[in-house]
C-alpha cells in the first residue's frame, strides 16, 4: 500500500516506548527523561515509609552519606514535582498536598515507586 494516496489526516505512525515514553533510539540520559525505575534492586540504597502514604513520607538512606545527596520526587508523568538535599540519614517529607496516584522517588542512581492515597 503507498502512503502517497492518504493525506495527512489518514496517515498514522506507531512508535513503541518504553513506560517512561522513551523509544530506546538514543542515550537515555540525553534523549528522555532522567527518570529510572530500578524495582527490582537487590540492594536498595534507602527505604521509603509509609508505602502507601497520606501526610508524609520518611526517606532512610542505607549508605553512608559523603556529602548531601539529591531527592527528586516525580509524578507518572515524569514531572518534577519536589526536590530536596539530604544531608543525613533519614528525611521527613510531606507530601499530603500532592493528589493521589503513583509518584517515583529518585536518590543518587536509584529509583523507587512511591503511591500516596
Amino acid at each position: 500500500m503507498d502512503n502517497d494516496n492518504f493525506t495527512p489526516d489518514q496517515q498514522m505512525w506507531l512508535v513503541k516506548t518504553d513506560s517512561m515514553g522513551c523509544d530506546g533510539t538514543g542515550d537515555f540520559m540525553d534523549d528522555c527523561t532522567n527518570v529510572m525505575l530500578n524495582e527490582f534492586v537487590n540492594n536498595p540504597t534507602f527505604d521509603i515509609y509509609p508505602n502507601p502514604a497520606n501526610d508524609f513520607i520518611v526517606i532512610a538512606s542505607k549508605a553512608k552519606q559523603s556529602q548531601s545527596k539529591n531527592i527528586e520526587l516525580y509524578n507518572i508523568q515524569g514531572q518534577l514535582v519536589k526536590q530536596f538535599k539530604v544531608a543525613n540519614s533519614e528525611l521527613k517529607i510531606q507530601v499530603g498536598d500532592l493528589e493521589k496516584g503513583i509518584y517515583f522517588v529518585k536518590l543518587g542512581r536509584e529509583t523507587r515507586k512511591l503511591i500516596i492515597e
